[in-house]
């Protein structure tokens, strides 16, 4: 049984700068314990989703859950799936603020970005919005 989990954190003053080598390993981690996933990440906040088996991405969580890099942890979503959304993905990221904003701003011109306001929903709606706007990238890329 796969299963899909939504979480978002704030980012601590722990986890400061690039944040592209880390994403990098998590590929690479999460590849071996068939896990795929995307991050969104700014200066300030972490929204991921993380897809397996359903054992794997719970033991993942708890990891992240004690990780001194997140704070205010808040779990958005866990529904089971029929199969991961990106199966080639161990880890992707966006993490170029300005697109993120400006996707945010796409779905929800008039409201700041903000998860812990947003519902379950609205918050697995902007990851698949951000899905989508990912694999666009990698198409044309």
């Amino acid at each position: 049984m796969f299963q899909r989990l939504i979480y978002f954190s704030a980012r601590s003053a722990q986890c400061d700068g690039d944040i592209s080598n880390l994403v990098k390993r998590a590929a690479v981690n999460n590849r071996a314990g068939g896990i795929t996933g995307l991050l969104i990440a700014d200066a300030n906040v972490f929204l991921q989703v993380l897809e397996g088996p359903r054992n794997e991405v719970s033991a993942l969580f708890q990891r992240i859950c004690n990780d001194p890099r997140h704070e205010r942890i808040v779990l958005a979503s866990v529904e089971s799936i029929a199969a991961p959304a990106y199966p080639d993905w161990g880890m992707n990221q966006i993490g170029d603020t300005g697109r993120v904003v400006n996707l945010w701003r796409s779905a929800n011109p008039n409201l700041v970005f903000d998860p812990w306001a947003m519902s379950a929903e609205a918050v697995r709606d902007f990851m698949r919005l951000a899905t989508f706007e990912l694999m666009s990238l990698r198409q044309t890329a």
